[in-house]
């Protein structure tokens, strides 16, 4: 009996009862599908969502990170009565979200004269460094002596002290100490500049003139 002889031979009760059957089997493999595609749709926005999350957790937890670029500044004046002034400016440029704080600043000026013989010296990193072994300044803050930077603020901490007249060139170097309170990173910080010694001259002089005189008229 082929399917169409086998349909005609169906009741009409039955056959309603046979299609009512194939239509719910289709309606559920329909269902099926649908709820498989949701299912791969639900699961990829869940992916992406989680993604999401933990770049915004990432950005969070970087944007409280301390960012403090340190750079050296260094100025010459001189000579007066044999020595030269050295005009040094940390400055601590604070690129955070959080405000830094300093508990110690290390100010060290190393000097080197014309006279003496250039030489290096084995560093803690393994490099080998030049030496300056004239006359050097070692000057610290005051352990508790708290600094701080607000974001965004290019703060300047100076430090200015004096040096032989025949001096040729410096190197400077400053380490900080980083307060607690002001975030996490480093405990220390530290920056090294050379500087040629280049005195400045008076700029009345070099213009011809005479410097005024400030002290007060006498009556």
């Amino acid at each position: 009996m082929g399917y169409g002889e086998w349909l005609e031979a169906l009741t009409t009760r039955e056959y309603e009862i046979y299609k009512l059957i194939l239509d719910k089997g289709a309606l559920a493999l329909l269902l099926a599908a649908i709820g498989a595609v949701i299912a791969v749709l639900l699961e990829r926005y869940r992916e992406q969502r989680e993604k999401i999350e933990v770049a915004a957790r990432e950005d969070r937890e970087r944007s409280m990170v301390p960012r403090t670029q340190l750079d050296i500044e260094c100025r010459f004046f001189g000579p007066l009565h044999g020595k030269i002034i050295v005009n040094v400016h940390l400055v601590a440029e604070n690129r955070g979200k959080t405000i830094r704080g300093f508990n110690s600043i290390r100010f060290r000026v190393f000097t080197m004269t014309g006279d003496e013989v250039p030489g290096f010296y084995g560093s803690k990193d393994g490099m080998s460094r030049l030496a300056l072994n004239g006359p050097r300044v070692d000057e610290r803050t005051h352990e508790g002596y708290i600094f701080s930077v607000e974001p965004g603020i290019r703060q300047i901490f100076p430090f200015t002290t004096l040096v032989a007249a025949d001096t040729k060139y410096v190197s400077v170097k400053i380490d900080v100490q980083n307060a607690e309170w002001g975030g996490g990173g480093a405990s220390w910080l530290g920056e090294e500049r050379f500087f040629p010694v280049q005195v400045e001259r008076d700029r009345a002089a070099d213009a011809g003139g005479v410097r005024p005189d400030r002290r007060r008229t006498q009556l």
